[in-house]
């Protein structure tokens, strides 16, 4: 069969499981790879009319909708200005006679309006790649970001559409500390910031630990993380292994080939997780990690369909096979720094190292930060 290369490449990058499956169909537009009418009709409608602006009466629902997102007021704000196409775009300025052409100030791409601001520019898209949102947005086309709004909703539970808003506001910040003239922002503090703010909104999320914190049984927690190479080539995955105490019982770093999915190496670092308390005779408590979307994917008890969907249904087979109850959670970036530079460190160590009962003195000042709770 002839093909292009480009499209071999990205066959190439499809994760294959490790034991025989039967083939199934996935619905690429949506996180969990299950097709919906109400995603397969806005893909169409999208197809047939991007440029078609929304009818007041198609958007009666969605802002009930929106206004009852458990989102700061501020936030709320921007992104309704987003939609309605009223923030300060150097595409706006241009048409208000504020500037003389409507340039992007960080690719230099020529039209410069909300969606490339907050979508499409190509500095924007490496901000998205470290996102669970990116294999949505790569397979959207450019349009018009109120109907791209109204389309990421549809694919999206409320939570998960709640962080897609915290991040165009964290991106939209970024660009104006650059537009003014300030230090540019790694991509990686954009993210961070972020996660902080969504994390900061589920307090709730935490009550399963503080229960655990009165508990006098001694106990296991493992942290885990994965971190992307520059070039995008490979990934690097922690895992850190700590008793109720928070001594360390075991550290890991090893590198996988990266497929373009940052989620998936997520998915992959949780089940070496899994695998090295099982090596070290050891029954976690709970495992943590800072991929919200991958700790929802796994606690969901219907059936994922998504790409990486036969590494979660092996997640769930351990934690169901387990003799103990072991709880996955969520945690945010900064309860999880340790597990983040060990997977930063193993991006520099293409050979797998596990240290019994010691950590790597790379990550000891972040072993020292992290909570244990």
């Amino acid at each position: 069969m002839n093909c292009l290369e480009e499209d071999a490449n990205q066959i190439l990058k499809i994760p294959l499981p490790r034991r025989p499956l039967e083939d199934q169909l996935v619905w690429t537009y949506d996180n969990r790879g299950q097709y919906k009418v109400k995603s397969g009709y806005y893909v169409a409608f999208h197809m047939k009319v991007k440029d078609m602006p929304s009818t007041s009466s198609n958007q009666t629902g969605w802002w009930k909708y929106f206004w009852k997102l458990s989102l700061p007021t501020k936030i709320k704000f921007f992104y309704w200005r987003a939609f309605f196409n009223i923030l300060p775009t150097n595409l706006n300025l241009h048409n208000r006679k504020l500037l003389v052409a409507p340039i992007c100030p960080c690719c230099g791409f020529d039209y410069d309006d909300t969606y490339h601001a907050l979508v499409g520019c190509k500095q924007v898209k490496k901000v998205w790649k470290l996102t669970r949102f990116y294999s949505s947005l790569k397979s959207t086309m450019p349009m018009e970001f109120s109907n791209l709004s109204i389309h990421i909703a549809s694919l999206l539970i409320k939570d998960e559409f709640e962080e897609w808003v915290v991040f165009c506001w964290s991106i939209w910040l970024a660009r104006n500390y650059l537009t003014h003239g300030n230090d540019v922002r790694e991509l990686q503090d954009v993210v961070t910031r972020a996660e902080n703010v969504v994390a900061s909104l589920r307090t709730g999320i935490t009550q399963g630990q503080a229960n655990l914190a009165k508990s006098t049984q001694p106990w296991y927690k493992v942290n885990v993380d994965a971190a992307v190479s520059s070039k995008a080539d490979h990934a690097g995955i922690g895992v850190l292994v700590r008793n109720s105490a928070g001594d360390v019982m075991a550290a890991s770093i090893s590198q996988v080939p990266f497929l373009g999915d940052v989620e998936f190496v997520e998915a992959l670092v949780v089940q070496k997780g899994l695998r090295l308390t099982s090596d070290i005779r050891l029954t976690p408590t709970m495992i943590e990690s800072d991929s919200l979307n991958v700790v929802n994917l796994i606690g969901n008890k219907i059936a994922s369909r998504c790409e990486m969907g036969w590494v979660i249904s092996e997640i769930q087979e351990a934690l169901t096979s387990s003799h103990s109850t072991v709880k996955l959670l969520f945690a945010p970036r900064t309860c999880n720094e340790a597990a983040h530079h060990l997977a930063k460190l193993a991006l520099c160590h293409p050979i797998e190292q596990v240290r019994i009962e010691e950590a790597p003195s790379e990550i000891f000042t972040y072993v020292s930060k992290d909570k244990i709770m």
